[in-house]
């Protein structure tokens, strides 16, 4: 017996020896799996990565093409007068032709931006329209084609590739009706166009916010392609079918119908009545609402009701400072009050950021220079919800949210403290109760 014991335990020992190396082996299986699975995955997304910059890189091929051919073919027709140069006015009677569609719709949308920019010609060659549109081509196939909401609105540059592979993408995507069906209008899909009029989308994006039967109120189709359009305190006006260039230049609503669209096109009309409105001569419509407004006139003529611009920042000539930091404080408490009592009235809230560099004066994924609709306000947490016309999304590289490293943005929606609200925008604007009188709705209507 005295013998047999050494041996159960050199035995045990080998069984728990054999145990945990099997434990180890397992281990390391599992660690080795672990490994190939995730360097499977990785391989997966770098196929997929490649299968979309693939994709991409032909889809850019295909439009390159369709746009030399385009210009080719077109410019002696675009050139109405033989002269061997577009000029703005021959690119306006083409924005007006109705005749003009698809690409070529996409193509004269793009040559109008161009030569309505400050600073660039009136006119240009065909050669000069290839050699500016080749240059491009060549940059965004280097660069993926892709362009920042502020990098698209930066017209010290031709555009015609960029300009005229987004047009192109909008006009297959968009409606021709008005409305696409009876589901209530929402934000989703949302964004601002190629035209300088934050100041009237972000009205529009809080008008569907508060109450999207209000837009369905103002716009009655009609058999023949037109809209009657109705602005609170106006009487109804008529604006005639958008023809396929309009629509490139103008905003989207995603899948909810070409209403947005619309409503820039009645606003445009508005504002061309006023001759003060014009720059030059050969003027269109939306060339003039292009040029901005004011946030206050918009409301106005969105609601019947006066609207007030409350500064944030103090203006020393052009330039703007943001409040010192022992009156941050009372400027939250008017804010406060000020949001508290218009949502709980239902009315209107807009804001504006001056322009500015990001990450010092602008954060990270928003625009300098732009206009915002305001959402919603939080009395218990001082959180302003805002929504920006450009409808885009944008994560940031660091935490926490600030003016700094930005903030989480969905489909244009963000969240900021009340704090932060006061450091970064530098003006509020919002409807009151007070309802305009005919004659002052006349006097700032050319001023929306």
């Amino acid at each position: 017996m005295a013998e047999v014991m050494p041996t159960r335990r050199f035995t045990s020992i080998v069984l728990a020896c054999s145990a945990l190396a099997a434990g180890w082996n397992n281990g390391w299986a599992g660690t080795r799996g672990t490994e190939a699975s995730r360097q499977t995955a990785a391989i997966a997304d770098n196929r997929e990565v490649s299968s979309r910059q693939e994709k991409r890189a032909n889809h850019t091929a295909r439009m390159r093409e369709s746009l030399i051919k385009l210009v080719d073919e077109k410019f002696p027709t675009w050139d109405q007068n033989r002269d061997g140069r577009l000029s703005a006015d021959e690119v306006d009677r083409l924005i007006a032709d109705p005749s003009v569609t698809g690409h070529e719709a996409a193509a004269v949308a793009a040559i109008h931006r161009y030569l309505r920019c400050e600073g660039n010609p009136t006119s240009i060659t065909r050669r000069g329209l290839l050699t500016n549109a080749q240059q491009q081509i060549k940059h965004s196939e280097n660069e993926g084609n892709q362009e920042s909401a502020e990098g698209e609105r930066d017209d010290s540059q031709p555009k015609f590739f960029s300009r005229y592979m987004r047009f192109s993408k909008h006009l297959e995507k968009a409606a021709r009706t008005v409305f696409t069906g009876k589901e209530p209008l929402t934000l989703e899909g949302i964004q601002q166009g190629a035209l300088g009029d934050c100041y009237f989308m972000c009205v529009i994006g809080a008008t569907v916010s508060r109450n999207p039967n209000t837009i369905r109120r103002m716009l009655r189709p009609n058999a023949d392609g037109t809209t009657n359009v109705w602005f609170p305190g106006s009487k109804p006006f008529r604006v005639p079918r958008l023809t396929e260039s309009e629509i490139a230049l103008t905003s989207s609503a995603g899948d909810q119908g070409i209403w947005v669209n619309i409503l820039e096109k009645a606003l445009a009309k508005v504002k061309f009545a006023h001759p003060k409105t014009h720059q030059s001569g050969d003027d269109i419509d939306l060339d003039v609402m292009s040029r901005g407004g004011k946030i206050v006139s918009t409301i106005q003529l969105m609601t019947g009701h006066k609207a007030v611009e409350i500064l944030i920042r103090k203006y020393n000539g052009k330039k703007s400072h943001r409040p010192a930091r022992n009156e941050v404080p009372r400027m939250m408490t008017r804010l406060d009050a000020i949001f508290t009592k218009a949502f709980a009235a239902n009315h209107l809230v807009c804001a504006d950021i001056a322009p500015g560099v990001k990450g010092v004066d602008t954060p990270p994924g928003l625009n300098g220079k732009h206009a915002y609709a305001v959402l919603g306000y939080d009395r218990t947490t001082h959180t302003v919800t805002v929504w920006n016309p450009h409808g885009k999304d944008f994560t940031p590289k660091q935490s926490p949210p600030s003016p700094k490293n930005g903030y989480t943005v969905k489909n244009g929606v963000f969240e900021i403290s009340l704090r932060d609200f006061v450091r970064v925008f530098k003006a509020v604007n919002y409807e009151t109760s007070a309802t305009l009188t005919a004659d002052t709705h006349r006097r700032h209507r050319g001023r929306a």
